[in-house]
């Protein structure tokens, strides 16, 4: 089966050679298939490592260094009357559906405690998987049916917010991952005044780049669910002129996909079907998370096992469906992005007439 990919966590355990020996990407001999960019039709598709900013061992601050300008160079050179659309894909997502409410000495001080500090409870429910700790994720995760608390500022976990705003870890451990944890949760917390000591200086803000230059979706895995957000920038819904659950219309910002619901060993499998629907569904739902499937899982609630099919049917108009392995192939989310402009989400001039794009790259 043809298929172009991106490097994910679990390359790391053996350095990353599995990942550069058994496959073959674009630029191979440069990059050793982590990151490169393609054409396809009217898209426009960048791959890129997001486990550079976890793995120092393997990578380091001059590798993210070369493959930040990379990506810059290479997002300010697409030709959008020929290829309108722009597609990024990696394994790490930068946003979170749920999201942790900041408390009440926080708000006040302006200060963030780390982030996954277990309770005694959640820590007994933590497990050891492939050398890494699973669970601290339940301060984030709930429950259906519990009540809602009101949306006071919080964020997404250490990890997606690495991602995002690229912030590397500069620990010694090969398994970045263990390692930048509390390094980079003291990090993103600690108060702006603070964060420009020595080596986190050096900061990648890699969601800045798909603004700039006006990425049009951007897809993850990661995590073994489906959910998907509106259009969004700095953790901020930007959705433009009219935006429904189902129609992005002329968006603002980026589309982020998790995709992750392919398969895995440690995914659950229960007697209740996933939990399936708008992102309202779940506790402490983020205000950017439209749409998920399994999402909320654990105890007899099964995780989705699903797949997506994007089409670009134009240069105005994209559409993503996603069909569940559990249902026998049922289509269960079906969204579009429309837009008659394209280019730097800044710059973007619309019409009213979507046919201004739709003559564009056509053929």
């Amino acid at each position: 089966v043809p298929g172009m990919t991106s490097g994910g966590t679990q390359g790391g355990s053996h350095n990353f050679t599995h990942y550069r020996e058994r496959f073959e990407m674009p630029d191979r001999s440069k990059t050793d298939n982590h990151y490169y960019s393609i054409d396809v039709g009217p898209v426009h598709i960048a791959a890129y490592n997001t486990e550079a900013l976890f793995w120092p061992a393997s990578f380091g601050v001059e590798y993210i260094q070369r493959m930040y300008e990379w990506m810059e160079a290479d997002l300010a050179s697409v030709d959008r009357m020929r290829t309108p659309w722009v597609v990024v894909h990696g394994h790490r997502p930068m946003y979170c559906p749920e999201y942790r409410e900041l408390e009440a000495d926080e708000l006040a001080s302006g200060e963030r405690k780390p982030l996954g500090e277990y309770s005694e409870d959640e820590d007994k429910d933590a497990v050891t998987i492939g050398g890494s700790r699973r669970g601290y994720r339940k301060f984030l995760r709930g429950t259906l049916g519990k009540k809602k608390k009101k949306w006071k500022g919080g964020m997404c976990p250490w990890e997606q917010e690495s991602s995002r705003k690229g912030v590397p870890s500069f620990c010694e451990a090969a398994d970045g991952t263990s390692c930048a944890f509390n390094e980079n949760a003291a990090f993103l917390q600690s108060r702006k005044d603070a964060r420009d000591g020595v080596g986190h200086a050096l900061r990648f803000p890699i969601e800045d780049l798909f603004y700039k230059y006006g990425v049009d979706l951007a897809f993850y895995g990661h995590e073994h669910e489906y959910w998907r957000t509106f259009p969004v920038y700095d953790e901020k819904v930007v959705n433009g002129t009219d935006v429904s659950l189902n129609r992005y219309f002329e968006p603002r910002g980026t589309v982020h996909v998790t995709t992750g619901a392919g398969g895995n060993r440690n995914m659950d499998r229960g007697d209740d079907p996933p939990s399936r629907g708008t992102c309202d569904m779940i506790k402490d739902n983020s205000p950017w998370c439209a749409f998920q499937s399994g999402v909320d899982h654990g105890g007899d609630r099964s995780q989705e096992f699903a797949y997506g099919v994007v089409t670009f049917e134009s240069g105005s108009k994209m559409t993503w469906e996603q069909f569940s392995a559990l249902d026998d192939g049922k289509r269960i989310d079906l969204w579009s992005i429309e837009t008659s402009s394209h280019g730097p989400f800044a710059c973007r001039t619309y019409s009213d007439n979507l046919s201004d794009a739709a003559l564009i790259a056509t053929e």
